[in-house]
């Protein structure tokens, strides 16, 4: 207690949380904490393949509409390949908003932030019926990927957030770890100890 001042204890309240998607009090802390280990993983991609990360979306034709999600995945995965979309992150959206009259309908497609070119997306839509469209490059990664998952579909038994190509679990991508100051003293700078179980 020596490096601390006057001699005094530091003690740092925390809101204890189950972070899950589907959770009505925790969905937000679910929502933050994925945000950001995507970003962390994006922008290791970025740094690894010295490109911008851009924001793509990826609709899927209507006579495909009754296929399963696994299936639609595969299929969107071949149809960014075409497109020469080197990797990144997909998440699910099952539904669009109206803009008349803000009522949703279902409408499947996947938002994705990933590297590559990405060429000949009329080709693609001509020849599969694929709509792929090209928003550009994201000024903030977070901000994207946070407001994606925040209206994404969410499941029990699938991810809401997949990784393919270049920055997929398989890459061997090297990530820095997470800074965890916020759980060690400001003083003395050891590690908090948990009071109430």
């Amino acid at each position: 207690y020596e490096r601390h001042e006057n001699g005094m204890d530091f003690v740092k309240t925390f809101q204890r949380s189950c972070c899950r998607a589907n959770c009505k009090v925790c969905w937000k802390k679910w929502l933050a904490r994925e945000a950001n280990r995507a970003t962390r993983r994006i922008e290791a991609g970025q740094k690894k393949l010295e490109k911008p990360a851009k924001h793509i979306v990826v609709s899927v034709p209507i006579w495909l509409y009754h296929e399963e999600l696994q299936t639609l995945r595969k299929l969107a995965y071949l149809v960014l390949k075409e497109v020469r979309c080197e990797g990144g992150m997909m998440i699910f959206h099952a539904y669009r908003k109206n803009k008349l009259d803000g009522s949703w309908y279902y409408s499947p497609h996947f938002h994705v932030v990933g590297f590559g070119w990405i060429v000949g997306t009329s080709d693609e839509f001509q020849k599969n019926g694929w709509l792929v469209k090209n928003l550009g490059i994201r000024e903030s990664v977070f901000q994207t990927v946070f407001y994606q998952l925040s209206h994404c579909a969410i499941s029990k038994k699938k991810h809401a957030v997949t990784w393919f190509g270049t920055v997929s679990y398989h890459s061997k991508l090297i990530i820095e770890k997470e800074q965890d100051d916020f759980k060690k003293c400001r003083y003395c700078k050891k590690k908090l100890i948990r009071l109430v179980p």
